[in-house]
């Protein structure tokens, strides 16, 4: 018995570094945030294919128009005043609405990642891709390869990510992030 107590006391105390050293960052976790925008939708595509989502795309128009300001505002003064500090934003996915159609994905997207580049958190954000945010087919998938990937790069400072399959390392923590929708496409 004394020799596993003795064990015991020496692995805690090894641990104890490595505890300490991962109490040294924090991180700041969304889901889900469908970031929209009325003037980013083609209507006419939506009731054609989408018709009862409308409701839903009210929804979150309301939401980003009434709240988003005020919530990067306390997300930056979570950034500022956090200990231990935040690195990073991880967003796992779906910070659009979609469903902008064929005609307005491209103008959904650059929306979207201005909306990130403007939020002056000072940390980078780590986005998967979520189904909504190629909800519209191809062209959403378009969208997303031409406006969301070089965000990733100005975020992470990573100029070699050429999809939504990446890593990104913080300290001794690194973060990989998967798309799950375009399996075929991963990054060795």
């Amino acid at each position: 018995m004394k020799k596993i107590n003795h064990f015991i006391v020496i692995f805690a105390l090894f641990m104890c570094p490595f505890a300490m050293r991962a109490q040294l960052s924090s991180f700041i976790l969304l889901g889900d945030t469908h970031y929209d925008k009325m003037e980013d939708h083609d209507f006419q595509w939506v009731n054609a294919n989408q018709s009862g989502d409308l409701s839903q795309i009210e929804g979150y128009t309301a939401n980003t128009r009434t709240n988003w300001e005020d919530f990067m505002t306390h997300l930056r003064n979570i950034v500022k005043t956090n200990t231990p500090q935040i690195k990073s934003v991880i967003q796992l996915g779906d910070i659009s609405e979609g469903l902008a159609g064929d005609t307005k994905a491209d103008q959904m997207a650059k929306s979207i990642m201005s909306a990130v580049d403007n939020s002056g958190l000072g940390v980078p954000w780590i986005i998967a891709k979520g189904n909504h945010d190629v909800t519209s087919g191809d062209p959403a998938k378009l969208a997303f390869n031409n406006n969301y990937i070089p965000m990733f790069r100005k975020q992470t400072g990573n100029n070699s990510i050429n999809s939504a399959n990446y890593s990104y390392k913080v300290g001794n923590i690194e973060f990989f992030v998967c798309d799950y929708y375009e399996r075929s496409d991963i990054d060795p």
